[in-house]
């Protein structure tokens, strides 16, 4: 399905969908957003970003980053560079009432890509604030945003 909808989307105009912002920060599953965001896109004219969610602690990899393209029904990535966390030392916060580990040391990090191919995906606009890419739901999450990069610290 991917592969069809991605040759199909190739075919068709670039910019199909040329009406179609999706500036701003798309939040997994849900527009509700309590201690942290959970995963999700943020766009800004052709760039994107998918950022892992705020309660994946122990995960190293911030965000996959590149362009995209709406073609039709597709949305067409093409992935640049992965931002991660370089780690040197792990810790854990016996204080915490889950079991919290965290990286205590290490550097920020970014991996570009070498050959990477485009990737293609089902899309679908709902609405102004909500579209769907395959089976997934994404919502737009007005007023503060998470940060586009670890470099904005």
């Amino acid at each position: 399905m991917r592969v069809k909808n991605l040759l199909k989307g190739l075919l068709l105009v670039p910019f199909a969908c040329m009406g179609v912002c999706l500036d701003g920060f798309w939040q997994a599953k849900t527009q509700d957003v309590s201690a942290a965001y959970l995963s999700g896109y943020s766009f800004k004219g052709n760039q994107f970003a998918f950022c892992a969610s705020e309660y994946e602690s122990f995960n190293p990899i911030f965000s996959l980053r590149g362009t995209y393209e709406i073609c039709g029904d597709s949305i067409i990535f093409q992935p640049q560079y992965v931002e991660r966390y370089s780690i040197k030392r792990v810790d854990r916060d016996p204080f915490i009432l889950i079991d919290a580990w965290y990286f205590s040391d290490g550097e920020y990090v970014v991996d570009s890509l070498q050959n990477q191919e485009p990737i293609g995906a089902d899309f679908k606009l709902v609405s102004d604030s909500l579209f769907m890419v395959d089976l997934d739901s994404f919502y737009r999450i007005e007023g503060k945003k998470p940060k586009m990069t670890h470099e904005d610290d």
